[in-house]
């Protein structure tokens, strides 16, 4: 029987093996580092839209409706509603930040 066996490790190697963090893989992985970069950037402007947007994400100008793309006052241009688009692409990663931060708080609630 030892034969077949060979040389496994023991029941408490093959469970601190188990165990151990993803993160110093990762952190050596280049690809890896620049995606959590460049996620962490995107929630820092989401989380930051308040201060950082230039205008009113729901506020109207009628004068701006479709207005191009580099139209002073409107980096992106605006919307059919003469909605500025930068604005409500800030406030957006906002909302879905705030969304996918409470599906797992949900999940934990209700067991």
């Amino acid at each position: 029987m030892s034969e077949i066996l060979g040389d496994l490790p023991a029941p408490d190697e093959v469970a601190a093996g188990a165990r151990r963090s993803v993160l110093p893989r990762l952190l050596r992985d280049p690809q890896a580092i620049i995606s959590g970069s460049v996620l962490l950037v995107v929630f820092a402007l989401g989380a930051l839209s308040p201060l950082i947007a230039p205008a009113d994400p729901n506020g109207a100008d009628l004068n701006l409706i479709n207005a191009p793309f580099g139209t002073p006052g409107r980096l992106l241009g605006g919307d059919e509603s003469g909605r500025d688009i930068v604005s409500r692409l800030l406030y957006s990663i906002r909302t879905s930040g705030i969304s996918r931060s409470s599906a797992p708080a949900w999940r934990w609630r209700s067991g």
